[in-house]
């Protein structure tokens, strides 16, 4: 999709268009990743000449089947299938990733690449500053070094200096909330989505109720700064303890923070 020709036969052409949809999906706060039958470091070259390597999050260049390279992507970016477009000009990898993902998005590249600026699940959010790409990368960068050591995952992570800040005026972060909320799965534990306008109304009336207690929880390491990971709403009266929220994001997987 980013070249013409035969990359093993050393003579290909960049596609700008393609490079630049990459570039676009990142500032709208999307991110993209590969999974392609070729050699590594001749991928990489190309990519990294065209200034785009770095805005791949755990790029899968093997010549291993692409279920099981897409498999690993999802697992150590803690994405869920249903939130990804596969996109392949090879049917057979298309059928592939449509028997082993039946939730997952695929599409052949004439197909959705002309448009794909354009679909509603590509508006994103402002994002030039690409803080959501170097999360990932940060999370990238640990995991990498987390599989080159021989420490526990308690000890690696107490090697990694976290550090959380509980913030209790929660309103202006009140937008970045409900998309962790509603995006995030395994680790939204009460799994309450706020999915429509008069949901969202309700949502902000109630961060300001006497009776209601929040906090959006932000953490940063070594790594750098994860930004907002957490959230919680418990409601607390004389007569009711009930918790509406608790939710961290998927990039937290096993930090263990909630746990702590």
């Amino acid at each position: 999709m980013f070249w013409n020709g035969t990359l093993s036969e050393g003579s290909v052409t960049l596609v700008d268009r393609n490079i630049e949809i990459v570039k676009t999906l990142a500032d709208r706060g999307i991110l993209s990743s590969i999974s392609s039958k070729n050699d590594f470091e001749p991928v990489r070259q190309v990519l990294a000449a065209a200034g785009i390597w770095d805005y791949f999050i755990f790029p899968h260049i093997s010549w291993n089947p692409k279920g099981g390279s897409i498999a690993s992507i999802l697992e150590r970016a803690n994405l869920r299938p249903e939130n990804v477009l596969f996109i392949d000009d090879n049917s057979v990898n298309i059928e592939e990733v449509r028997f082993r993902f039946p939730t997952m998005m695929v599409a052949y590249p004439w197909d959705v690449l002309p448009v794909l600026l354009e679909l509603k699940q590509t508006v994103g959010k402002d994002d030039r500053a690409h803080s959501r790409l170097k999360q990932y990368k940060q999370l990238e960068k640990k995991i990498s070094d987390q599989s080159q050591t021989s420490l526990s995952n308690e000890d690696f992570l107490r090697q990694c200096d976290i550090k959380v800040r509980f913030e209790f005026d929660v309103d202006q972060h009140a937008d970045r909330i409900i998309e962790l909320i509603n995006r995030s799965n395994q680790l939204n534990f009460t799994k309450v989505r706020i999915e429509t306008s008069e949901a969202v109304a309700e949502f902000k009336r109630k961060l300001r109720r006497h009776d209601i207690f929040s906090a959006a929880i932000f953490a940063r390491d070594r790594y750098g700064n994860h930004g907002l990971v957490g959230f919680y709403m418990q409601r607390k009266t004389e007569r009711v303890n009930k918790l509406l929220h608790y939710v961290w994001s998927c990039r937290m997987m096993n930090a263990g923070l909630e746990q702590y």
